[in-house]
């Protein structure tokens, strides 16, 4: 097999709005065809073919081994077909996808006006030729994508032309290294020519849209719907509010659908949002999309509970506070114990801290855009689960400063039993683990029906819960460790799966690259050659970790991903770009501090919230979409920032953005000479 035609791509990050102006006394093609540099590349085989004159077809010529080998062979009888000189077009080819909206549209266009001066049988057998060649890709198609491609190339081609033609060569993109002589004009690559003969034909999906939770429909609201593939807004579809059906095309079955009831000044009062892949019933002329269910929208809600009245109507204590963004925000609970929050986007990450008089103080780590739980447990239940371990252990763990990991481990929602927990990095620190009647048995060594369980005197700062079953990984989740304080988690696994793309690329330039690459959820390192790697993830809405390893000239760093996002974007940072920077300002970066680099695509923004420690060491250095560094004391959209020794351990940075006046926060778990870097994009 050959190479991958992925090889090589570029993966750029769209983050400047698009203006496009054109003269209304000139046609498009026009204005389009002045833009092309036609120079740019060689003639391809389709330009030299175009070259020549029309030869006489026989459709009884031999054509070589049938590239179907469980084909049956057709023996047709001699026709010689006569035209009229003229250039042959080029095939143009359906993606694989197209023949999901209709199978027996046969894979090949082009002028078919020849098919007239065949016989009745002649054209029969033609027909009954392509429809077979549709059905055999069709069910032949796997995740081998481009070698699909290049397969209904081939055949469609020996049936046409009786010859096999070669794929058109992709255009290499142009590799600019990084030195301080080209960061002044720039490192952004060389765009590849858009083939407009490659377009396919869209794909329609239709489903149901539902209205949840006292949502309603005026004159003053309308819903809009839009495909949104790696974070970026795509094709728009319709809603028909009578039917209740949305229907959209698209290119391909990727991506997510998202649906914002939107009030009459543009204020989005509601969304719903599906993976277009859950399409499950193919019909002859649309794919049956998923339900969409469109709730209130809040970008960070939750309830605070009493882990004794979780399940009543007033579920939260009395005086409940919490607190987040490193304590920027606070906010006091009523008693039916509800958290919204809209300032902060969805996608976020921020360490919640609940407390109440009577209770222990309790925190998570939580998503903005994921409903949450944060769980109170009463001092008096925290002292008596210590008296309770120093007996069984003839230890005094009496001590309110020692620390607690109180967690339980569910899948699709429900407890499971059987499971082993471990800290990570700590296999000596021993797991108690809770019966049926939620009660702590040094006995058990895996969990019961309930699922709980939970670590005293853990390490404190930034850890990390493993799940096994039987020695095999099975799940995992992230807390942060304080003194006195209950670190409250849910282990959660999913039988639900999807593809999530992986694109390992220069962050400035945008060349695809090669890395190793070490994920929290996965037990095995996975190599990506070419810059682009797919992978089974569960659908579990999680903060989770990355470490790559890169070729030589990049820099080691860490990542953050959401598992449920669908994408996992890892722009590499050269290590002569942040050489060039560090010289540039004339700062040293401390051995035994953290390096933090950001990337802010969608709006302008200023870094607002780091760490409650002393900031005074810090640096913050802000760069521009080609990587120079900005006079400024913010950044602009599409660039981003350096923050030169960062505080170690669990830090919480945060960039206000300049033009929705929210805030975008990431919970970093930093460590000594580690670099970290986080993308801030809106989801």
């Amino acid at each position: 097999m050959g190479p991958s035609p992925l090889s090589q791509k570029t993966f750029l990050p769209i983050h400047k709005t698009l203006t496009i102006k054109t003269n209304k006394n000139l046609p498009p093609y026009i204005a389009y065809e002045s833009t092309q540099d036609k120079n740019l590349f060689e003639k391809s085989e389709w330009d030299l073919l175009e070259a020549k004159p029309a030869q006489v077809l026989t459709l009884n010529k031999q054509l070589g081994q049938d590239p179907r080998p469980f084909a049956q062979k057709i023996v047709l009888h001699e026709v010689v077909i006569q035209k009229q000189v003229q250039s042959i077009r080029p095939v143009q080819f359906e993606s694989p996808t197209s023949n999901i909206e209709n199978p027996s549209v046969p894979i090949v266009r082009e002028d078919d006006s020849w098919k007239d001066q065949l016989t009745p049988e002649q054209k029969a057998r033609i027909e009954h030729a392509g429809r077979a060649v549709t059905q055999f890709n069709a069910s032949s198609y796997q995740a081998n994508l481009p070698a699909q491609l290049a397969q209904k190339a081939r055949t469609a081609s020996a049936l046409v032309q009786g010859m096999t033609q070669p794929r058109p060569r992709s255009h290499e993109i142009v590799e600019k290294a990084f030195s301080p002589e080209n960061a002044q004009h720039g490192l952004i690559a060389s765009r590849p020519e858009f083939n407009t003969k490659s377009l396919a034909r869209e794909i329609q999906v239709v489903g149901h849209i539902e209205i949840h939770r006292g949502l309603a429909i005026t004159n003053e609201h309308h819903i809009e719907l839009r495909r949104k593939e790696e974070g970026v807004l795509q094709e728009r579809g319709e809603i028909d509010i009578q039917k209740g059906t949305y229907a959209i095309r698209i290119p391909e079955l990727t991506g997510s659908l998202v649906a914002h009831l939107v009030t009459k000044s543009g204020q989005v009062i509601g969304e719903g949002t599906v993976r277009v892949s859950q399409s499950l019933v193919q019909e002859e002329k649309f794919v049956q999309g998923p339900t969409m269910r469109v709730f209130p929208k809040s970008e960070m809600s939750g309830t605070v509970v009493s882990a004794y009245r979780a399940e009543s109507s007033e579920p939260a204590p009395a005086n409940t506070s919490i607190k987040f963004l490193n304590g920027g925000a606070e906010l006091d609970i009523k008693k039916d114990g509800k958290i919204q929050y809209d300032a902060l986007t969805r996608g976020s990450s921020t360490l919640l801290r609940a407390e109440a008089p009577g209770f222990a103080s309790t925190q998570q780590i939580v998503l903005a855009g994921t409903e949450f739980q944060s769980v109170l447990f009463p001092e008096s239940m925290i002292s008596s689960f210590k008296n309770i371990l120093s007996e069984q252990r003839q230890y005094n763990y009496n001590d309110p400063k020692i620390p607690v990991i109180w967690g339980q481990v569910l899948q699709d929602g429900k407890p499971i039993a059987g499971l082993q927990v471990t800290l990570e990095g700590y296999d000596s620190i021993d797991v108690i683990y809770f019966n049926e009647f939620n009660l702590p048995d040094p006995n058990l060594k895996a969990t019961s029906t309930q699922g709980g369980f939970a670590i005293l005197d853990p390490p404190l700062g930034f850890q990390s819960i493993l799940v096994n079953r039987s020695g095999l990984y099975y799940a995992h989740q992230n807390t942060v460790v304080d003194e006195g304080v209950v670190s409250f988690i849910r282990v959660e696994s999913s039988l639900k799966t999807e593809n999530t793309s992986i694109k390992v690329y220069d962050a400035f330039t945008g060349q695809s690259e090669m890395a190793e690459l070490s994920i929290q959820g996965q037990p095995e390192k996975i190599f990506v050659e070419d810059g682009y790697y797919k992978l089974l993830l569960p659908q579990v809405a999680q903060m989770s970790l990355l470490e790559v390893a890169p070729r030589a000239g990049y820099l080691s760093a860490t990542y953050l991903y959401n598992e449920a996002q669908g994408y996992i974007h890892v722009p590499l940072i050269s290590q002569s770009w942040l050489e060039w920077i560090s010289t540039q300002i004339r700062i040293n970066q401390n051995p035994g501090q953290s390096l933090i680099i950001g990337f802010v695509p969608d709006e302008d923004y200023q870094v607002t919230t780091l760490s409650t420690e002393d900031q005074s060491q810090q640096n913050i250095v802000y760069f521009d979409s080609q990587g120079q560094i900005l006079k400024s004391k913010a950044g602009s959209a599409g660039g981003g920032f350096i923050i030169f020794n960062a505080p170690t351990d669990a830090v919480e940075v945060s960039v206000q953005l300049t033009k929705s006046q929210k805030t975008m926060s990431r919970l970093i778990p930093s460590k000594p000479r580690q670099v970290s870097v986080v993308n801030y994009r809106l989801e």
